[in-house]
């Protein structure tokens, strides 16, 4: 609200030093995210900030994934274009910022979060989350509203099977060799 930018611009004006957290681990980035804080409040504290991509000590999320969770898209754009932001930050239940853009059209159907991230050759798809899903693999995992998203992350060429899926599937091939290697033995 506006009292609340208020005070936070009055703290900032005394050097108030907003990389410090709170009681739950969120600075003042965290919060600019969380509440929608106007863009020119967000960018002073932005400019201010010693690390974009710091994580909340007790729900594992930045203030990209906070952005992007809460539908902030100039807040998302103002994040994506600092020149430290790493996109593939992984943060609660092994999620990265793609996988919250899907989440966050399970809520809200607007997918403009979701396209400008795999606008950003920066952004890797291929991570899995702690239930073993990349961001496509989400879009079959809750289904609804999000064929759209499922749309827009193939066009991207983003894999249904990631980082996880793709060990997995080696180990297995390397243990049917393996096998293979055992059954043959008899033979010779």
């Amino acid at each position: 609200d506006e009292h609340t930018e208020q005070s936070v611009d009055a703290l900032l004006n005394m050097d108030r030093d907003p990389n410090k957290v709170d009681e739950h681990g969120r600075n003042a980035l965290h919060h600019a995210a969380w509440r929608g804080y106007s863009l020119p409040l967000f960018n002073r504290i932005l400019e201010k900030i010693k690390d974009v991509n710091a994580v909340i000590v007790n729900d594992w999320r930045s203030a990209l994934m906070l952005a992007t969770r809460f539908h902030r898209v100039e807040l998302v754009t103002a994040l994506m274009n600092h020149p430290q932001i790493d996109l593939n930050v992984v943060g609660l239940n092994d999620r990265t910022v793609l996988h919250f853009a899907v989440l966050a059209t399970v809520r809200n159907t607007d997918t403009a979060i979701l396209e400008l991230l795999c606008s950003d050759e920066r952004v890797d798809y291929t991570f899995d989350d702690a239930n073993g899903n990349t961001p496509l693999g989400l879009t079959k995992a809750y289904g609804r509203n999000l064929e759209k998203c499922a749309q827009i992350l193939r066009a991207h060429g983003a894999p249904f099977y990631g980082c996880y899926h793709r060990a997995f599937e080696a180990s297995d091939e390397h243990t049917e060799q393996s096998v293979d290697a055992l059954l043959n033995m008899d033979r010779d």
